[in-house]
């Protein structure tokens, strides 16, 4: 996110959830600057109240947990 200048990132909750495991307290992701990020969609799957706040109060930005379709099939 740091390296590109990401504003906005629409990822899966289980992506949110595995970094959450394996860096609870967000060490890592504090040693760079987001200062560029501004919005983080969620989408693919239903996100858990846990996930959404620990992601609100970790990257300091609206939090979107939205149901709308992220692929289709011809």
């Amino acid at each position: 996110l740091a390296e590109h200048g990401v504003a906005a990132l629409f990822t899966a909750p289980t992506a949110i959830r595995a970094i959450r495991q394996q860096d609870p307290g967000a060490a890592l992701g504090k040693q760079y600057s987001l200062t560029r990020f501004k919005t983080l969609f969620v989408a693919g799957e239903r996100c858990d109240v846990e996930t959404l706040e620990w992601s609100k109060n970790v990257f300091r930005v609206p939090v979107l947990d939205h149901w709308w379709q992220t692929g289709i099939k011809p």
